[in-house]
């Protein structure tokens, strides 16, 4: 009776394990929807004009923000840009940035002729790839941990 009961423990351990990964999975996954939906987003976007201000706005869950010179901008009639992180960080005031509607690429050019393109394509893939490590991380660790349980 023992051998059953310790073996019937086991097994419900094990299925218990098993579907809280599933869980964690789909929860995870779903950062690729958010991801693409941000994109698509992004890529309705339309901006241009010269950096102005930097600023950090506390106000809206310390979003890294331009304040452009430019009152062409579409939606922004303060002529604030929100930005991610990365791409704020290699944006200096002075420079003239240029977001096309429908494209996915801030083109910005600084004073001695130099031009950065900013890819939202290319950055939000890469979110994709480290949520997907993250997944088979998650992933291993419990397959590691079922195969211990169940030998035990």
């Amino acid at each position: 009776m023992g051998f059953l009961k310790d073996n019937l423990m086991r097994l419900i351990l094990v299925c218990t394990v098993i579907i809280a990964f599933f869980f964690i999975a789909q929860y995870l996954t779903m950062d690729e929807k958010f991801y693409n939906s941000m994109l698509e987003m992004r890529k309705q976007k339309k901006f241009s004009g010269i950096v102005v201000e930097k600023y950090i706005d506390t106000f809206e869950h310390s979003t890294p923000m331009l304040k452009l010179n430019n009152n062409n901008n579409n939606n922004n009639n303060n002529n604030d840009v929100p930005l991610e992180n990365e791409f704020w960080d290699s944006i200096m005031v002075g420079d003239s940035v240029v977001k096309i509607r429908g494209q996915a690429e801030i083109n910005v050019y600084r004073n001695d002729s130099t031009k950065i393109i900013l890819n939202y394509k290319d950055y939000y893939k890469e979110l994709i790839e480290r949520s997907k490590k993250k997944i088979d991380e998650e992933f291993n660790t419990i397959s590691r941990y079922v195969s211990t349980v169940y030998l035990l």
